[in-house]
């Protein structure tokens, strides 16, 4: 009889203490901000890559199946996961004596770049949907990103970098070449829509992906 007054005793006040904290106010410093900061600090925690890091910076850290070459002198968008780079004028370079050529080709190469990379920048619209996917797949060890290559013409390459798998990594291109105007690349949403359609059904399985 004891027992069963003291078991009883101890659920109703676990009942009330629930209730107490279901209905307890709101910290002052609890806002919808700091809950989706806390979220995004929870997914991080159980992602095999962090989800929230630019692109840029998780090839740094990590590495990429894209070679030197195609990385130097490139320069990224400032808010999509485009790495925007074109050929280096050898002609240019192997035209002057004593590394003044090669100097004046890097520097011909980098600002083409920038200046093609400011413009995207401005037309690339919502990032949403895309950014979500990606983050899904860095979840899963896959990091995808995007080089968008070529001068007066560019094609569009997909990265996907897979976290301790290099067999696996990839580029691939997607969609045809096309100018870099307003009728092409730099059209509104245009670069992003070919990003979009270009992971489709891409998932942790990368291989399953790579298959025709």
């Amino acid at each position: 009889m004891l027992v069963g007054n003291m078991l009883r005793g101890g659920l109703a006040c676990l009942l009330v203490m629930c209730s107490a904290c279901a209905h307890a106010p709101r910290s002052p410093s609890a806002t919808p901000a700091t809950d989706r900061a806390l979220a995004s600090e929870a997914r991080s925690a159980f992602c095999a890559l962090p989800p929230e890091l630019p692109a840029s910076e998780l090839v740094r850290q990590h590495g990429t199946v894209v070679d030197a070459y195609q990385r130097e002198g490139g320069a990224w968008l400032e808010r999509a996961p485009v790495l925007v780079n074109e050929d280096f004028d050898f002609a240019l370079a192997m035209g002057m004596e004593g590394g003044i050529g090669a100097g004046l080709a890097a520097g011909k190469r980098k600002d083409h770049n920038a200046h093609k990379a400011a413009v995207l920048a401005g037309v690339v619209g919502s990032l949403d949907a895309l950014q979500q996917r990606l983050k899904e797949l860095r979840c899963c060890g896959v990091h995808v990103y995007f080089l968008l290559w070529g001068a007066e013409t560019a094609v569009l390459r997909t990265v996907v970098d897979v976290a301790g798998d290099a067999a696996k990594s990839r580029v691939v291109e997607s969609g045809p070449r096309s100018v870099m105007g307003d009728a092409g690349w730099a059209g509104r949403d245009v670069l992003m829509a070919q990003a979009q359609q270009s992971i489709e059904g891409l998932g942790c399985e990368v291989g399953a992906w790579l298959r025709p």
